[in-house]
């Protein structure tokens, strides 16, 4: 007998892009090597994570599972796919609202004097 979340779980593993009956989805280019590490990205393009994940330490601050895997695991992994998949994104839909941002920032990078590498959105 099948179950709602199997079926769920099978319709969301092909509305991922894996075919029908596959196990898993790979995507290529999360296998491109990061120019630095995740932590360095996330200083530049979340300069007060470390405030947020001091707040959240603090006496006052969230202690919940829940804050510490966002702050420490969800963001991190949300950075390197952005920096993974920036290019892309901006790319194969110029007009989109976030490819307009991720211009923005890469030509205010520059004029702070940031390197930029072809195969990173930031470097």
């Amino acid at each position: 007998m099948r179950t709602l979340s199997d079926t769920a779980a099978k319709t969301c593993n092909v509305m991922s892009g894996a075919e029908k009956g596959e196990k898993t989805y790979f995507v290529p280019r999360a296998l491109l090597p990061l120019a630095y590490s995740v932590e360095w990205y996330c200083r530049k393009l979340l300069p007060d994570l470390a405030k947020w994940r001091r707040e959240a330490k603090s006496p006052r601050g969230d202690k919940s599972t829940c804050c510490d895997k966002f702050l420490n695991e969800i963001l991190p992994y949300f950075v390197e796919v952005l920096v993974q998949d920036g290019i892309y994104f901006v790319k194969d839909f110029p007009e989109h609202p976030m490819s307009r941002m991720l211009r923005v920032s890469f030509v205010l990078c520059l004029s702070n004097n940031l390197h930029f590498e072809s195969h990173v959105l930031i470097s």
